[in-house]
């Protein structure tokens, strides 16, 4: 019966393929909007949560090679259209996050105003830090927060100090309130991990003898995907 059933909805198209919407630079209300338009369309809508790679362009639908409905992709093509993109980029193997079963396909949309080689990512981590673990996250706003933890009579006594950040692609600049400007410069580099090497980014510090002493080392993030 499944496998009949299945057959049915191939043949009738009636059975709608699955939109995982990811988008970038867009509000909550805006959205909104788009998945409207989507399921207006035709399709089931599923927004998602994982990040856009960065050297994806603005606008991409990405599918499984098998994916069985050949109307889908002109139909999304259109809608992008609509939404004052240019025609999106097709891409027809994925990996990790970004791989699709067949009757499943991902919407990339990055805002035209997003540049993506100006983005962080949420944390980067500490790397063989004397000072200890440190994390810094970024978040909307250029606003940023960094974390350190030190040993305490044997607990860990977490310590917080927020401030905003900039980064041009290359430099990444710290401002805390009343403090020096802590400035990192990025490389890309490979990492092992258990899943074979993967690229990472390594922020290498500017300074040396930051007040805060765990400015003074290197962070690093594994993109895993």
């Amino acid at each position: 019966m499944p496998k009949l059933f299945v057959a049915i909805c191939l043949f009738l198209t009636g059975c709608s393929s699955q939109v995982h919407l990811i988008t970038q630079g867009y509000d909550n209300e805006q959205t909104a909007e788009i998945s409207a338009k989507i399921s207006k369309a035709g399709f089931t809508v599923v927004q998602s949560s994982i990040g856009i790679p960065s050297h994806y362009p603005n606008s991409v639908i990405a599918l499984n090679p098998a994916h069985s409905v050949e109307q889908d992709i002109p139909n999304l093509q259109q809608l992008v259209h609509e939404l004052g993109f240019n025609s999106a980029e097709v891409l027809r193997f994925g990996s990790d996050k970004h791989f699709y079963n067949n009757g499943h396909i991902g919407l990339y949309l990055r805002h035209p105003s997003i540049n993506p080689n100006s983005l962080m990512p949420p944390y980067i981590e500490s790397i063989q830090c004397p000072t200890g673990y440190a994390t810094l996250g970024f978040g909307g706003n250029q606003k940023m927060h960094l974390e350190t933890g030190k040993n305490v009579n044997g607990e860990l006594e977490l310590s917080t100090v927020h401030g905003h950040w900039a980064f041009n692609g290359n430099l990444l600049t710290l401002s805390l309130p009343q403090l020096n400007k802590a400035r990192f410069i990025q490389t890309e580099v490979n990492r092992e991990t258990h899943l074979g090497a993967r690229p990472a980014l390594l922020y290498t510090p500017q300074q040396a003898n930051h007040s805060i002493a765990a400015l003074n080392c290197s962070f690093e993030v594994i993109l895993m995907n």
